[in-house]
């Protein structure tokens, strides 16, 4: 899957004899840019999943905001649901650069394949707390990207040690993104938990 900035896939699975899960993303694009949301509502099952899909609704009607808005919005939205716990990424094209921001535990991961078949990685901060229960004030960050940066979002499903040298060196052959996602829940999904990955390659602006 793709937009015209990124290339996309995600792999999922609920939690063992659930029939929905509490993992949820969304992609979506706006004039310059693209969003990108994995959000996890807490627990498991359809109470989950429908914190995680109000969130959604939430992100998918301005998703030019800046994260730290959305962020706020969706607090409020969710203040008599279960609450979630996410991670956001806004890619603006005009100015190749990201600006990223997570409450709880969704891990993001940035890849840069830098020439010489070496890798830089740059994890994305967590806040604590809860969306939906007022987590605060919060700050994102903003990088510089460049074209075939990688960017992997996981929850609390997935293995923390799924950033293996067999994972990036993948990463480094040009593997698609649903290869790696696949590979990802395939090898380091947990049992105790509903899983979600969703890996993205920047393509930056369309020549």
């Amino acid at each position: 899957m793709g937009t015209p900035f990124l290339e996309w896939a995600v792999a999922a699975r609920p939690l063992r004899g659930e029939a929905v899960s509490g993992d949820q993303h969304l992609v979506a694009g706006f004039p310059g840019g693209v969003l990108v949301a994995v959000i996890d509502g807490l627990g498991h099952g359809p109470s989950a999943e429908a914190a995680a899909r109000a969130a959604i609704e939430v992100l998918k009607e301005e998703p030019a905001r800046p994260v730290a808005d959305l962020m706020a919005r969706c607090d409020t939205a969710l203040g008599r649901l279960r609450g979630v716990v996410m991670s956001l990424a806004s890619f603006e094209v005009t100015t190749a650069s990201m600006s990223w921001i997570g409450v709880g535990n969704v891990e993001a991961e940035l890849i840069r394949c830098l020439t010489g078949q070496a890798v830089l990685r740059e994890r994305l901060l967590l806040w604590g707390g809860i969306v939906g229960q007022s987590p605060g004030r919060l700050r994102p960050a903003t990088l510089k990207m460049v074209r075939g940066d990688v960017i992997v979002f996981t929850t609390d499903g997935i293995a923390a040690d799924f950033l293996s040298e067999t994972f990036l060196a993948k990463v480094r052959s040009g593997e698609s993104t649903e290869e790696l996602a696949n590979h990802v829940l395939e090898r380091h999904a947990q049992e105790r938990d509903d899983a979600l990955v969703l890996v993205a390659r920047y393509r930056g602006a369309l020549e």
